[in-house]
């Protein structure tokens, strides 16, 4: 299963899945460098980074930030 760190309090951090659910988990049961929008993959109640799926999820979030600037340029005062 597929999880999204959504925020870390204290020594624990608050995941998420694709369906909305949340699991609280201590930091020390994830990888060392887990920070805010890490994608975790959980395997036989085992944490692991999954890199490639974080990349892909950071490169489309850039892209819909990129078209909404297009689309909605800040307004010039004047």
């Amino acid at each position: 299963m597929l999880y999204i760190v959504d925020r870390i309090e204290g020594d624990k951090a608050v995941l998420e899945t694709a369906s909305g659910g949340r699991l609280l988990v201590v930091l020390s049961r994830l990888p060392a460098d887990v920070r805010e929008g890490s994608c975790l993959t959980e395997k036989y109640g085992y944490f692991y980074a999954d890199t490639e799926t974080e990349l892909a999820r950071r490169s489309s979030l850039y892209a819909r930030q990129q078209k909404l600037k297009t689309q909605n340029p800040p307004e010039k005062d004047g």
